[in-house]
């Protein structure tokens, strides 16, 4: 029987109900938990992690904060912090038997497939089993044997680093791979790219990747292990494989060799013939161990090589930066050995700086900076110096703030090999007894790691000097020592960063799946069929179809082309419905206005930016109307007639700065837009191009166009992110509110009064038409010649046009349209909400309720039904007769319905129109600005994509169109 809603609401309040229950035991506890940051309650510390910071980090930070021990609570666990190697040992080595376990990490563990690895498996059977084979094969009596193995791969590595010195990061991880590979394996590596290195390191790599504390919210949430489209799954799917492969192909390979007779001695086919093939015909306990044997022996392999080649490589980088360091331990190889042999591990004993440098080197920047967890598996709350660890804790150890303890270590910061020099009561402690795990976990390989990375470094010292690399100059570089973020962290070789997880959008996606469904199940209910539209699946609806890094307005575009009209798409919960003819806008959003005048409620950019108190997206009702009624009466047909001469004088400053400086033009234009505005809003007056002001309007603008696009922000799509305090977006919107504030509330300084009202008109009004009008002129100079022609023969040449003029000058006014019409500043309108209770009908189609519509502007005005080849730019079709002409762009380009007042216009319409015309009207010759060949280069048009569309930089050159007209300009100062 399927789970109906109150079947997941009933699941969601017993789980809510849990938490609290916790949360109040926890409050009765009499034992004061360890210090930590803020909790809070059902998020417990989450508010308190920094975006775009790895929890790893996080988990240092708090450490250097709160002391030794500290607790943190993150979803559904108790997080005990470790930040001494006191505290490490008291609770991890002399409780082990409580904090030997592992919890499960969904990712890595269950769904990677590193469950089975010898790291990752929880305290049992299993886990005791194959630390039982490791040890035999790692123990010190073990090491005797293998010590001239490691010797000769050593010699090996000189060889190849004397040959491609370049190549010394393959080399590293050539020569500690090839002797795991042989003692484990029996396996000889043929080359730096041999199969096995390069699945070793690539393992490795994914392992240190997938089991990172924090980066899958898998891991804090297991059941989205279950929810099939989430991203992790694909990765986590491709990650299995080369975790099997690197169990299993090594182990064929040593299968193969033993039915040949021809494999050398090693661990793996000692494991074979005694754990597997020797149990007879027992085929269970023999699979068993078989697996034990593949998980145990890709353990041994893949622990070493990452963390061995780590180490050694940062040990190269050390010494180029402290050559002093590296001339004294070359001066007790010498004085001990001399210059006739190489060292050998039999010497270690006798090179006492050497072993400090070792030592050193493993403190200095340790290889694993925060140990893998480990579980509580106590059955009650635990007492650790009068404080309570919670039952069930996971608790790290924080071996990278232990290795730079003060207390510990002075000068930690300071790499010093003499720390570990004199009488043994005057050593700093020995890093090795803190890298390499605390307790039952202690990692088995130490034997394998100490002798591979000593001799490295010894063989090295004793051979070559390492020296900085040089520049362009000649003069030495002193490398820049980064690490790698992950479980293993490593010196940084390239600039390949690791894959994190930290898309918890995911989440929030599948928190609205029920609505989802219960959406689509009414739509499917519906007694009339939707429009036409897009493929709609279950669950995604037509997501899937949006394609990746395409933004959403160009897609709705697309598709109103394709199902011309009106089309129906289904985002996630939300039906939209895209008017892609005039004849369907002025239908829906004219005549039933009453039904479709609000606005949808635009988190990002309303709630989050604050531009929900702007006209253009304040829902219906009476704070709209008051604020429309106010912009009205200020940009009436009748006000405007008083406002002209403003406008007029703006325009004849703008001539005159062009003839100062055309080089400035979009400069200009945005003054000269802003300041008519910006005098009629506020009265404010200003001449510097870059007033304040003038910026701050432009910025503001930009932000509208950047916040107020389509499916820009998933918190439009799910508003619960709103409160998640570490998205990103956050401080995105504060910053951007602070900057829309300035602008609300500066200009109040000058006259206290149409605080929105103002703003709005502020908002309607764009330079964009005015940029794209030089641009045209000087692709086009046909037309420019032909508008000039009207001018002379209407006005003459004894003074400039007037507002006055507009009505005998049809090519000016045919002009202005086209511009209008040819790339509309705005090619989808702002969203306008159903609010009607029930579903309309409209042509025989169902518009659901509550319904998002956009009006697409752009397609309406490229409508080649409507206008004749509709992508040539052609003022032509707006001459002549009234009756033959095309429909004016103006009842396209502001807006339908209510939402712009009776006339279904944008209310700063009058005074767009005449400053648009006004700039076509008095301008200059505008020609293509000349290429670096001194031949005219015609600037190539092209736009944004965002909200308001503006068109991309270009040049042009700019000359007045005769003596006459530069007197005539320079003349003009005196009327204004």
């Amino acid at each position: 029987m399927p789970l109906t809603t109150l079947d997941y609401l009933a699941a969601g309040a017993f789980g809510l109900s849990l938490v609290l229950l916790y949360q109040r035991r926890t409050k009765a506890t009499p034992l004061p938990l360890p210090p930590g940051p803020q909790r809070w309650p059902l998020v417990g510390s989450l508010p308190s992690i920094p975006k775009g910071v790895d929890l790893p980090i996080i988990f240092s930070q708090w450490g250097e904060e709160y002391g030794d021990v500290c607790y943190a609570r993150l979803p559904g666990q108790d997080i005990i912090i470790l930040n001494s190697y006191e505290a490490a040992t008291e609770l991890l080595d002399r409780r082990s038997a409580i904090y030997s376990s592992r919890p499960s990490q969904v990712m890595a563990g269950q769904l990677v497939g590193w469950e089975n690895s010898l790291g990752m498996l929880p305290y049992g059977e299993r886990m005791r089993k194959t630390r039982k084979l490791l040890y035999e094969g790692m123990s010190v009596r073990a090491m005797t044997d293998l010590y001239p193995l490691q010797e000769r791969e050593a010699i090996k590595f000189l060889q190849r680093l004397l040959k491609t010195p370049e190549q010394l990061q393959g080399h590293i991880h050539q020569t500690v791979g090839s002797s795991l590979l042989r003692l484990t394996y029996g396996y000889n590596v043929e080359g730096v790219n041999d199969h096995l290195i390069v699945l070793a390191n690539d393992a490795m790599a994914m392992f240190s990747i997938a089991a990172m504390p924090g980066a899958w919210m898998v891991d804090l949430f297991p059941f989205l292990k279950h929810i099939p489209w989430m991203s992790f799954r694909a990765k986590a799917k491709e990650w299995r494989k080369l975790a099997e492969d690197f169990a299993t192909i090594p182990m064929d390979f040593v299968h193969e060799k033993m039915k040949s007779g021809d494999g050398e001695p090693c661990l793996t086919a000692r494991w074979v013939e005694r754990d597997i093939k020797g149990k007879g015909n027992d085929k269970e306990l023999a699979e068993y161990n078989k697996s034990l044997v593949e998980w145990g022996s890709s353990a041994l392999v893949l622990a070493g090589t990452d963390t061995t080649a780590s180490a050694v490589a940062t040990f190269f980088g050390l010494m180029a930066l402290h050559p002093e360091v590296q001339a004294k331990a070359q001066t007790e190889i010498s004085q001990v050995i001399g210059n006739d042999r190489l060292p050998t591990y039999s010497d270690r004993n006798s090179l006492p700086y050497v072993e400090a440098v070792y030592k050193e080197v493993l403190r200095w920047h340790p290889i694993v900076p925060i140990g893998l967890p480990h579980l509580s598996t106590a059955t009650t709350d635990d007492e650790f110096r009068g404080m309570r660890i919670p039952k069930g804790s996971v608790a790290f150890a924080m071996i990278g703030n232990m290795l730079h303890d003060p207390q510990m270590y002075p000068d930690p910061q300071v790499f010093n090999p003499e720390r570990f020099m004199g009488p043994p009561e005057d050593m700093a402690r020995n890093p090795e007894n803190i890298i390499f795990g605390f307790g039952r976990r202690r990692c088995p390989g130490i034997n394998v790691a100490h002798s591979s990375i000593w001799l490295a470094i010894t063989f090295v010292l004793a051979t070559y000097n390492i020296t900085p690399a040089l520049g362009p100059d000649g003069k030495p570089l002193s490398p820049k020592m980064k690490f790698t973020r992950g479980v293993i962290s490593y010196m940084q070789v390239c600039g390949i960063m690791p894959f994190i997880a930290t898309d918890y959008l995911v989440l929030v996606g599948t928190c609205v799946f029920l609505l989802v469904i219960t959406q689509q199940r009414r739509i499917k209910e519906a007694p009339v069929p939707l429009p036409p539209g897009p493929q709609r699946w279950p669950l995604v609806s037509s997501l899937p179809l949006i394609p990746r890094g395409v933004e959403l307005p160009t897609v709705f575009e697309r598709w109103g082309k394709e199902y011309r009209g009106v089309s129906c798409v289904q985002i996630l919960n939300q039906p939209v419905i895209l008017l892609n003819s005039y004849e369907a806008a002025a239908e829906i959003l004219d005549r039933r206005f009453a039904t479709y005048s609000s606005r949808p409620s635009q988190v990002m950019a309303g709630k989050l930016v604050g531009w929900e108190n702007g006209l253009g997206m304040l829902p219906y009702g009476e704070r709209w109307r008051k604020t429309r009624k106010l912009v009205h009466e200020g940009m009436s047909t009748k006000t405007m007639v008083d406002l002209h001469p403003l406008q007029e004088q703006q325009v004849i400053k703008f001539v005159q700065r062009l003839l100062k400086t055309p080089e400035q033009l979009r400069e200009h234009i945005h003054q000269t837009i802003g300041s008519s505005l910006l005098k009629l809003t506020y009265d404010y007056n200003f001449e510097r191009v870059n007033d304040p002001l003038i910026v701050l309007v432009d910025e503001a603008m930009t932000v509208l166009s950047i916040v107020a696009t389509p499916g820009a922000w998933m918190v439009d799509a799910f508003p619960l992110l709103q409160y998640f305090p570490w998205a990103s977006f956050k401080s995105k919107a504060r910053g951007w509110n602070k900057l829309l504030n300035d602008l609300v509330d500066i200009p109040m300084n000058f006259v206290y009064e149409k605080m929105w009202a103002g703003l709005a008109v502020i908002a309607a009004g764009t330079a964009s038409a005015v940029t794209t009008f030089f641009a045209m002129m000087s692709l086009h100079p046909e037309v420019q010649t032909k508008a000039q022609a009207e001018i002379a023969r209407v006005i003459g040449h004894d003074r400039l046009p007037s507002y006055s003029d507009r009505a005998p000058l049809p090519c000016i006014e045919a002009v202005h349209k086209e511009l209008l019409r040819w790339h509309p500043i705005v090619p989808i309108r702002f969203p306008h909400l159903s609010t009607a209770t029930v579903d309309d009908n409209f042509r025989g189609m169902c518009i659901p309720k509550g319904s998002v519509v956009f009006g697409l502007i752009g397609n309406m005005l490229r409508d080649a039904q409507m206008y004749q080849d509709p992508h040539v730019f052609n003022p032509e079709r707006f001459m002549g007769l009234p009756e033959s002409t095309e429909r004016n762009p103006e009842n396209i380009v502001f807006g339908f319905g209510r939402r712009f007042g009776d006339s279904g216009r944008c209310p700063g319409v009058n005074a767009a129109h005449s400053s648009l015309w006004l700039v076509v009207a008095i301008t200059y010759n505008i020609t293509p600005a000349p290429g670096s060949d001194g031949k005219p280069q015609p600037p190539k048009v092209s736009f944004t994509s965002e909200t308001i569309s503006h068109i991309k930089p270009y040049k042009c050159t700019i000359t007045p169109r005769s003596p006459k007209a530069v007197a005539l300009i320079e003349t003009s100062v005196l009327e204004i």
